[in-house]
Order: structure tokens, then C-alpha cells, then sequence
């Protein structure tokens, strides 16, 4: 298996990345009445376009959990697409610590504002267990969150 080059940035809305570099925004979402998860989440390319989006359920879990699941899935996606460099976007800030403790050479940018669209896709109803559906456009029920992101880009330098 592949391992993605990350970088460490801190955004408060998606920005563009260099030239080849690829953004993984990723959220896990758990019921708080059945605790039943699932985890979606979408990769860009570095001037913001769509390129692929994500769902799954993940069946019952904890938000952590959930939330590592989505950051496990959406390494699969990405990696079986070809994308390697990558900008990790999670807005759950464990989940960022726990990578941080296993791999100190890696890191995700823990991001509300810029993290919406993932949070949307994870909300969405799950489908089959086990079963991954793949998005090759913006939803129409996440069009809204999506055209936003898109108007507000910026340019980002590395830190």
C-alpha cells in the first residue's frame, strides 16, 4: 500500500493547492439514537473541482471511530484513484491527534468551514453495509455547500 505525502496547513475555507497536490475532506457522522455511523467525504484537485465523493456505512461506532474510518476510507479512494499528495481535511480534532501519535511525520488539517461539503456526504442515508458508493459529481442536495467553497478560493502557501 501507497502512503500519501501530507501537508500542515490550517485553512478556515478550502484553498487552492499546488499543482498536483489533491484535498481529502473527509467527516464520519454517528446517529446519537442508534449509534449507527457512516463516513463520506470528497477529493479535489488543486484548484478546487470535484474529482471523486464518497459514502459508506460503517454500521454502530463511536464519533471517533467513525471519524478514523472516514480517514481510512477516503486513503483507499484517493490511493486506488492514483492520488497521492495529498491535504487530509478532518474536523475532528482527536482523530488528528490519534494520526499525529501513530505517524508524527503526517498531519490533518482539522477544519470546520472548510469541511462542510465531507459533513454533508457522511449525513447522507447509508446505503448497504460494507458496501462504498462512489460520486463522480457534487450531489444535487450538496450543490449548495459545494458552489460556496468554490467562489471563496484562495491561494495557499506551504508552511
Amino acid at each position: 500500500m501507497s502512503h500519501a505525502k501530507v501537508r500542515n496547513l490550517t485553512p478556515n475555507q478550502w484553498q487552492k493547492q499546488p499543482a498536483g497536490w489533491f484535498c481529502l475532506n473527509i467527516d464520519g457522522s454517528v446517529s446519537p439514537v442508534s449509534n449507527f455511523g457512516s463516513v463520506g467525504g470528497v477529493v479535489r484537485d488543486h484548484v478546487g473541482n470535484w474529482i471523486i465523493g464518497f459514502h459508506k456505512a460503517v454500521g454502530i461506532t463511536a464519533p471517533l471511530q467513525a471519524e478514523l474510518w472516514a480517514i481510512l476510507q477516503g486513503l483507499e479512494v484517493a490511493w486506488s484513484h492514483g492520488f497521492e499528495l495529498l491535504l487530509i481535511q478532518s474536523d475532528f480534532a482527536d482523530a488528528v491527534i490519534v494520526n499525529l501519535v501513530n505517524d508524527p511525520n503526517s498531519s490533518l488539517s482539522p477544519t470546520s468551514l472548510s469541511n462542510s461539503l465531507a459533513d454533508g456526504i457522511a449525513k447522507l442515508p447509508s446505503p448497504l453495509m460494507h458496501d462504498v458508493a462512489l460520486f463522480s459529481s457534487p450531489l444535487v442536495g450538496l450543490q449548495d455547500v459545494f458552489s460556496p467553497d468554490m467562489s471563496t478560493l484562495s491561494t495557499v502557501t506551504q508552511a
